[in-house]
């Protein structure tokens, strides 16, 4: 049985694809640049697992905020595409879904807590 929430997030994947098929025509519609696409592709895990939380962990209260945020987000995002798109209707997964909703939102609060008490300056 095909739910309204299977079928939003359905629709939100496939707009989503077909946002980024616009995009990637803009990025054509450059000079090309000389790369090495597959080199490239293969050190994009390392880039964004070392240098991106390299940064970040020179603060640890941002590391542990982006870690809850993204974290909650994706697994969220997960089990959502499991119970609504898959339809699989088990009680454990919804609770998990709860969870991560949850975690998402304690990092969500950290961000706003982190904005408010220490406003953009620097």
């Amino acid at each position: 049985m095909v739910t309204l929430v299977g079928t939003l997030l359905a629709t939100s994947l496939a707009l989503g694809l077909i946002a980024l098929g616009v995009r990637s025509r803009r990025w054509f519609a450059g000079r090309p640049a000389p790369i090495q696409f597959w080199r490239g592709l293969l050190r994009l895990p390392r880039s964004f697992l070392v240098d991106v939380h390299a940064v970040v962990m020179r603060d640890p209260y941002a590391a542990r905020m982006h870690a809850a945020v993204a974290g909650g987000f994706l697994s969220t995002l997960a089990l959502a595409l499991l119970i609504y798109v898959m339809g699989s209707g088990n009680a454990g997964l919804g609770w998990g879904l709860l969870v991560t909703l949850a975690v998402m939102g304690v990092g969500a609060a950290m961000v706003a807590w982190r904005r408010i008490s220490r406003p953009a300056g620097r």
